[in-house]
């Protein structure tokens, strides 16, 4: 009875108006019996509701059905397939016939756990798709690759359900808002999210066993949380997407790979790993971040792996690091401090200063190099770092000098149309007009995000008063 109001309020509230809703029932006592119980008829019919068992020959069917009748509702809940693989047959998006699915609505069997590959590529009339998980059983879902790319899925909820998300399942499925019930051995493959702009607000994935090329690339989340992947495969995980803080806490992962934030223009918050060993070519570049803070255990950064930071303010590096590529200041025009930890000068790949694209290019023309205590003859001496114009010790053991570090301190930064507050610690905040009124104030333990018109403001943040600019 659910179900079928499932059906027929889907049908009446908003995808048939007010024209007449017709709907149609058949069960069968065996597999292989719909061509039998289904005629003519059944192609002007708007929804199909089946129970009892199908198998292949009554999926190709009730696929024609969509193909070249009326159905725009199909409810499967109370069928079985008799080999519960393949629930729809593989489609080429691109024939003529898979263009006329009508499809609006579809519930899947209780023993469903697979789409075929492309099984409703390019289905914009495709909404929902729904599944009852009342099992409490191991259970996986599997959309193979671009079984659901160009849709108008709008939520995927399946239940605390392990998915399993192949190359491009979801592909330009450009209404898609909400991933929701990911179970602990979700998979998220290559470019599995490319092109979701609507995927917005906190996720956390949680559980996700790893994920490859692309896969939160052009993305519209705001926040992104990866707690606990285990691997990671590819490039350009987060390439383009527009989310303003991207956690990574797994020490599962070693190595940031190429263009992993690429073009993270709204990016503002960023969190790796402890376990990080190596950051790859631009994988940092084109960020939006105006403090970076890389994390102890860091060894090796390559090739222009930060350039075109142009909001870059501050960047600390870890004691651990060992060696920096060049191009690391390429157009790194607003830094103004940089604290390196390490007791040894790092090599800097490329340190031949009149070289236009010697490790530092362009920093080292207006940032004041923090180094170690005792470390300052070092650092003059050492190729690359000794070109530095400003360089002054810091003592990295005296816990007040420490709470100066972008790590331990409230940090401002700011964007189009608003003002990012994060603090490691529980800090007051006050903005005010340049005219000294009281805007908004509070405590930000962690992060907020204040929403404020263009212009310039005053805001007290801890201890620290500043003056800002929100374009």
């Amino acid at each position: 009875m659910k179900l079928k109001l499932f059906l027929i309020l889907g049908l009446l509230m908003g995808w048939m108006n007010s024209q007449a809703v017709t709907i149609k029932e058949v069960k069968t006592t065996s597999s292989g019996q719909l061509a039998r119980l289904i005629d003519e008829s059944y192609y002007s019919v708007d929804s199909l509701i089946v129970s009892g068992p199908i198998n292949n020959t009554d999926m190709s069917l009730l696929k024609s059905l969509t193909q070249k009748g009326k159905l725009t509702g199909l409810n499967l809940k109370n069928s079985s397939i008799e080999k519960p693989c393949n629930y729809w047959f593989t489609n080429d998006p691109d024939a003529p016939d898979s263009l006329q699915v009508k499809l609006k609505y579809i519930y899947l069997p209780d023993n469903c756990s697979q789409l075929g590959d492309f099984a409703f590529a390019n289905v914009k009339s495709l909404v929902g798709i729904n599944m009852d998980i009342t099992t409490s059983e191991y259970f996986t879902f599997h959309f193979p690759r671009r079984s659901l790319s160009g849709t108008s899925i709008k939520t995927i909820d399946f239940g605390v359900a392990d998915l399993i998300f192949d190359p491009y399942a979801l592909q330009n499925a450009v209404e898609l808002e909400t991933i929701k019930g990911l179970g602990p051995h979700t998979y998220f493959t290559s470019g599995a999210l490319y092109n979701t702009p609507k995927l917005r607000g906190s996720a956390s994935f949680d559980g996700m066993l790893w994920f490859g090329d692309r896969v939160f690339s052009n993305s519209s989340l705001d926040e992104i949380i990866l707690p606990e992947v285990e691997q990671v495969l590819g490039e350009a995980w987060f390439e383009f997407a527009k989310a303003k803080k991207i956690t990574i806490k797994s020490n599962g992962i070693w190595t940031i790979p190429p263009r992993a934030f690429f073009g993270c223009q709204n990016l503002k918050s960023l969190t790796l790993p402890g376990a990080i060993e190596t950051l790859k070519s631009d994988c940092l570049n084109q960020t939006g971040l105006e403090i970076l803070t890389l994390p102890e255990g860091l060894k090796f950064i390559e090739s222009n792996v930060m350039g075109w930071n142009i909001f870059l303010r501050e960047i600390v590096f870890p004691s651990t690091l060992i060696s920096i590529g060049d191009r690391n200041g390429t157009y790194l025009r607003a830094l103004e401090k940089i604290y390196i930890k390490a007791q040894t000068p790092p090599e800097c790949m490329l340190s031949d200063p009149l070289d236009r694209d010697h490790s530092f290019t362009g920093a080292n023309e207006n940032a004041t190099l923090y180094v170690p205590k005792g470390t300052l003859e070092a650092y003059r001496a050492a190729p690359g770092w000794n070109y530095f114009s400003k360089i002054e010790e810091f003592d990295f053991s005296d816990v007040e000098q420490v709470k100066a570090l972008p790590a331990n301190r409230p940090v401002i930064s700011t964007g189009k149309g608003f003002m990012y507050l994060e603090s490691p610690h529980p800090a007051p905040f006050t903005v005010f007009d340049m005219d000294g009124h009281s805007i908004q104030s509070g405590t930000v333990d962690g992060t907020l995000e204040v929403t404020l018109p263009a212009g310039i403001y005053l805001i007290k943040f801890g201890e620290d008063t500043q003056k800002v600019l929100v374009k």
